[in-house]
């Protein structure tokens, strides 16, 4: 089911001629660290998604 963050974002969307970050509904997350990664590899401490992409 969508969101109605994103259900706004969309029918705003017709109005617009100029996007910017501020203007999709992103959704922030904490990742849980592994203790088993790699050595060389980096997993950063925040995730960002743009929703229902």
């Amino acid at each position: 089911m969508l969101s109605i963050n994103v259900i706004v974002k969309w029918t705003l969307s017709f109005l617009k001629e100029d996007w910017g970050i501020r203007d999709y509904p992103v959704r922030f997350r904490e990742q849980i660290r592994a203790e088993h990664t790699k050595e060389g590899l980096y997993m950063p401490r925040f995730i960002a998604q743009i929703e229902n992409w």
